[in-house]
Parts: C-alpha cells; sequence; structure tokens
C-alpha cells in the first residue's frame, strides 16, 4: 500500500502544479491508511473524520441525503460542519430546521462559526 500511496501522492502533486487540486482524493487515502478496519465495516459507519475527507468529492444530491440522514436522526448533529463550507444553500434550511424543531438549537453555533 505505501508505494501505492507514494504514487498516488506524487501523482496528486503533479496534478497540483497544474492548478488541479485532488487533495481531497490524498485525504481520504490517508484515512483509510489510518483506518484499515472500516474497509470491511457493512454498514460503514459516517464519522466526522471521514466526512471531512470526503466531502470535497461529493455531489450535491450526496451532501443532501447525508443532510436528510441527520435530519432524521440516523446521523449526529456534527456532521453539518464539514457539509457547509461545499453546500451554503443548506444555512437557511438549517435555520428552518431548528425553528421547525428538527435539530436542536446548538446548531447554530455551527453556523456562527463558518
Amino acid at each position: 500500500m505505501t508505494r501505492d500511496f507514494d504514487s498516488l501522492r506524487k501523482v496528486v502533486e503533479n496534478l497540483k502544479e497544474q492548478n488541479i487540486d485532488l487533495s481531497a482524493v490524498l485525504s481520504l487515502a490517508d484515512y483509510i491508511s489510518a483506518h484499515p478496519e472500516k474497509a470491511d465495516e457493512k454498514p460503514l459507519k459516517l464519522d466526522i473524520e471521514l466526512l471531512e475527507a470526503i466531502v470535497p468529492m461529493l455531489q450535491n444530491n450526496s451532501i443532501i441525503a447525508i443532510f436528510a440522514r441527520i435530519l432524521d436522526g440516523d446521523l449526529p448533529s456534527e456532521l453539518i460542519k464539514p457539509l457547509i463550507p461545499y453546500a451554503p444553500y443548506l444555512v437557511s434550511q438549517i435555520e428552518s430546521a431548528v425553528l421547525l424543531g428538527a435539530l436542536e438549537k446548538d446548531v447554530l453555533e455551527i453556523l456562527r462559526e463558518y
């Protein structure tokens, strides 16, 4: 894995010189390297560290699906924090969810930090 990881790192660094940023791929590779047990975990538990590694690569529909799972109570509200920089359109939905009681008021602190 180390050789493959080194090769991946070199490719990402070479692309960065061309203003192509794939650093999120390295973040995911670092996460996988640090948590090899996650590869066999089914269903894979989405924690804040994993979400921070993958969120730059997520499409809007995936971000919305994660937010919906937070609203449903399937995922912790702390996962909102890494979503906001990549989905600022969620801010008004988060505020509405707090007003409607679907999310706790402390979630508004996350928005203030943003």
